[in-house]
């Protein structure tokens, strides 16, 4: 069980909840609940449904926490 999803299932009250504030389908929460991650676009619709209290960091570590290497090469003029 994803620990996660259950925290964010409890800040907002049923896997229903959570599917509604994320557009989905209750589904689709039981299936991120036996998931070990969550698709990137569902974990960032997590964190703002849950006003940051479930990060897409949490849901998508090894997604996010690589972000801050990626570099965007300046445009040259």
């Amino acid at each position: 069980m994803n620990l996660t999803i259950q925290k964010a299932i409890d800040l907002l009250g049923s896997q229903q909840a959570l599917a509604k504030a994320c557009g989905a389908k209750q589904q689709h929460v039981w299936n991120w609940l036996q998931a070990k991650n969550v698709p990137v676009d569902r974990a960032i619709q997590i964190e703002v449904a849950t006003n940051g209290k479930v990060t897409k960091e949490e849901l998508c570590p090894e997604f996010f926490k690589a972000l801050p290497k990626i570099t965007i090469a300046r445009r040259r003029r």
